[in-house]
């Protein structure tokens, strides 16, 4: 006749395994999930000032040359103003190539 096989071993096995994971593991994968969920807000928020906020950038090129240097100066530029307002004569305008 056939043996039969002895599963006995298994529901400890499982009950051991469970209790490894919410004691040992569980933990650290909340704590990377909250890490993860954190990086996510922080570069979220950074790309939002850099987009509707400030910006820097540095002159490359001389057609700006009697205001500007034609390469090293850093420029810092808000873009708010121009949402909310317009544009106005004498202001500098930058623009970026597609």
């Amino acid at each position: 006749g056939a043996e039969r096989c002895d599963r006995t071993w298994a529901p400890a096995m499982f009950a051991r395994l469970g209790a490894w994971w919410a004691r040992d593991l569980r933990p650290y994968f909340v704590e990377a999930g909250i890490f993860g969920i954190r990086w996510l807000q922080l570069v979220g928020m950074l790309h939002c000032v850099q987009e509707y906020g400030i910006d820097f950038s540095t002159t490359v090129g001389a057609s700006m040359v009697p205001v500007f240097n034609a390469s090293g100066d850093v420029l810092l530029f808000e873009r708010m103003t121009q949402r909310l307002k317009g544009w106005s004569r004498g202001e500098v305008v930058v623009a970026t190539s597609p």
